[in-house]
């Protein structure tokens, strides 16, 4: 799944480069901090899931809309509206409680760790570009097109070291080679 992310992001890139006409210096630490957030948040969302039962995965991940509307209105006094706050709690609040009892016992403290540093890596990552976007007036296919090479990067390392893939056989590691190329000049010249 960390791989598959990856490989989204490169696409995500080709796409938004090839559609922006802004370029934004990326040589500036919030575009690190952002890539990294944003491939934080994956990862440890990843992890665990593998660590913990799908009820706390689900239960914490319910956490993250809240926790980022609440952020969103401490620091940029941005609400959405009584009502789509009040939606938002309580979705989260009926899928934590029906996700709970699904789970067997399998989470340790290690998986529970994870999956909070996954919402926070998350909220964190929305959090800058929100503030990065209103403090430059930069779009965002063109803040996107700037974090998402490192993110790609940051991520397969990650996968490498996470998942321990297997090697495929060289007829299949030739085809995925193959349709990834195919895939990567479809997007490039279809955008």
């Amino acid at each position: 799944p960390i791989m598959t992310t990856a490989v989204h992001l490169a696409m995500t890139w080709v796409y938004v480069s090839k559609r922006t006409s802004t370029k934004i210096d990326t040589a500036l630490i919030a575009h690190k901090l952002m890539a990294i957030l944003l491939a934080s948040s994956v990862a440890l969302t990843n992890v665990s899931l593998r660590l913990n039962s799908i009820g706390i995965y689900e239960l914490v991940k319910s956490a993250q809309l809240p926790l980022t509307l609440c952020l969103q209105w401490c620091y940029f006094r941005v609400h959405e509206g009584k009502y789509q706050c009040a939606l938002a709690v309580a979705v989260a609040l009926l899928v934590a409680s029906g996700a709970a009892p699904v789970d067997g016992g399998r989470s340790g403290w290690m998986g529970l760790l994870a999956a909070l540093g996954g919402v926070c890596a998350n909220c964190g990552s929305k959090l800058l570009i929100k503030a990065y976007r209103m403090a430059f007036q930069i779009d965002s296919d063109a803040l996107l097109a700037s974090i998402a090479p490192i993110a790609s990067a940051l991520l397969t390392v990650v996968s490498m070291l996470v998942e321990k893939p297997d090697t495929p056989p060289p007829a299949t590691a030739a085809v995925l080679l193959l349709t990834g190329l195919l895939a990567v000049c479809i997007n490039y010249t279809t955008f």
